[in-house]
């Protein structure tokens, strides 16, 4: 190996060298037990990578039941206890991913913790749980979070203020009129103050409030009956990229669903290509002799990652451009280092002028551990 390859891996892992994580295996290889209200067995570390940075959390099971979600956060290291493991959705839609933790309470209902990430901090922020058994977002921006009460299901509207979640409205459908109990169900709506308590109720015949059609879409007891007006809160595969722990280079291709990831295995350095989030269809397990890396002249904007399979030739590479300061519109974007590219070639008998394959990386679904940060 290079000597300037060693240093940058060497610097790209060192942080977790001090660590319990390094000896984590990943999540997604880890033989754990599902319970009726946990999930138990040993440690293991989740990734993901988004807007060119590696985010690795290692998982620990709780020791009780009912016992809520925490996340402790330490350096590098970011440790997180939960009956479940995790999905990653981006909840209040700023473009980056947020940890979501479900712990079942009762038979049907439990709480949902959040994980908010703070791109600039760097850190998780968590606001109080949200109650019930499925969380959703309404297309008007609020989260909604139904809850079984009974026999019957109440639904809690709340709007996002900031990192947080703002208590605005609860509303039972199946609700018994006090005045005409023979009548049938008659729509609760009660208005919360931003602690959550009830601060009136209205009515949508005799009031004009705000939010009136949303609120009369969800009073209707019978959703089949109604189009649907939200989406549910779950992870969704096309935006997320999750990746091994020791992942030193990733690309999901442009106008494709394939992606590469190169990893740091144990006695070498790993390529595997095949759909997102998908099984690999092509496995390459090489020791870092066996590897082509950038050599120890070559400038830390650009570099290549090739490895050989029979007469084909798989090369990863990466480059980053020097703008001109005096034309702003191609400056460093915040989350990118300017003129950043990414990709993947495939070449036969070394010939580089005709590759038989060659596409760039989706930059915001794309890392390595070169120019990252």
């Amino acid at each position: 190996m290079t000597s300037r390859l060693s240093a940058a891996l060497t610097m790209f892992f060192i942080a977790f060298a001090a660590t319990p994580a390094l000896a984590a295996s990943d999540c997604s290889v880890t033989r754990l037990e599902e319970g009726p209200t946990f999930t138990s067995g040993p440690d293991c570390t989740f990734s993901w990578v988004q807007n060119n940075r590696l985010q690795t959390v290692m998982w620990r099971a709780v020791e009780e039941d009912f016992e809520p979600a925490k996340l402790r956060q330490s350096g590098v290291l970011q440790v997180m206890q939960a009956s479940r493991l995790p999905e990653l959705i981006d909840v209040d839609q700023d473009g980056w991913l947020d940890i979501v933790s479900f712990t079942l309470v009762g038979m049907v209902n439990g709480t949902f913790d959040v994980f908010f990430y703070d791109p600039d901090a760097e850190v998780f922020r968590q606001p109080p749980p949200l109650y019930g058994h499925t969380m959703a977002r309404d297309r008007d921006g609020f989260i909604l979070v139904a809850g079984r009460s009974g026999p019957a299901t109440v639904i809690s509207l709340y709007s996002l203020d900031g990192q947080s979640f703002r208590p605005r409205y609860e509303i039972n459908p199946y609700a018994i009129s006090p005045t005409q109990p023979d009548s049938g169900f008659a729509c609760e709506i009660t208005v919360l103050t931003r602690n959550g308590k009830a601060e009136r109720k209205i009515d949508l015949e005799s009031n004009d409030p705000a939010h009136r059609d949303m609120l009369r879409h969800y009073c209707e007891p019978e959703p089949v009956t109604r189009e649907e007006r939200n989406v549910w809160l779950e992870e969704d595969p096309a935006q997320v990229d999750r990746v091994p722990g020791g992942t030193l280079f990733y690309c999901r291709l442009e106008d494709s669903e394939k992606a590469v990831t190169i990893e740091r295995v144990v006695g070498g350095l790993r390529y595997a290509f095949g759909p997102v989030g998908g099984e690999a269809e092509l496995v390459l397990d090489r020791t870092e002799d066996e590897v082509s890396l950038p050599s120890e002249d070559a400038t830390p904007r650009a570099g290549e990652i090739s490895f050989v399979n029979g007469e084909y030739t798989y090369t990863a590479y990466y480059s980053q451009g020097t703008p001109d300061t005096d034309d702003v519109a191609l400056q460093s974007d915040a989350m990118f280092p300017p003129l950043l590219t990414r990709g993947l070639r495939v070449t036969r008998e070394g010939e580089r002028d005709e590759p038989v394959f060659s596409r760039e990386c989706v930059l915001e679904h794309s890392f390595d551990a070169f120019t990252a940060g």
